[in-house]
């Protein structure tokens, strides 16, 4: 089973993976449109290219972080509503709630009243009392 902190960083490294692909495929593909062209004459600007830190497109110049922290939005989202929905989901069946709505669930099994959702719950182990016993001295 993955604990939190192992799956966080795991996402991260995956994350960190997944942008350093997104920029060597944009100045992978920014060389193959620069190859490809036509030999342009002398003083022409190339389509697609990166320079100094900037992508330039069609004359435009944009920041290569914004590129790729544009493309990095998408898996961040899902990290975000992943490990968001798993805080919800663990809190809401520690307080013994609907897992989908939140509705406060009285029985151990059956359908939330509030939107049909099937549930059961788990029986959660009583806490430990200590044993205390008590020796008569003599």
């Amino acid at each position: 089973m993955w604990r939190p902190f192992t799956l966080v960083a795991a996402l991260c490294v995956a994350l960190l993976i997944y942008v350093a692909i997104v920029a060597l495929l944009v100045k992978r593909a920014s060389r193959l449109i620069h190859v490809t062209v036509a030999a342009p004459p002398a003083r022409t600007i190339p389509t697609i290219g990166i320079e100094d830190g900037r992508v330039h497109v069609l004359g435009r110049s944009i920041p290569l972080v914004a590129v790729v922290g544009t493309t990095a939005v998408p898996p961040v989202w899902w990290f975000a509503a992943v490990v968001y929905d798993g805080r919800v989901r663990r809190t809401r069946e520690r307080r013994g709630q609907c897992l989908e709505c939140g509705f406060a669930l009285s029985g151990k099994r059956g359908r939330c009243p509030c939107c049909g959702e099937r549930f059961e719950r788990s029986l959660l182990p009583e806490p430990l009392t200590p044993v205390i016993h008590h020796h008569a001295h003599r």
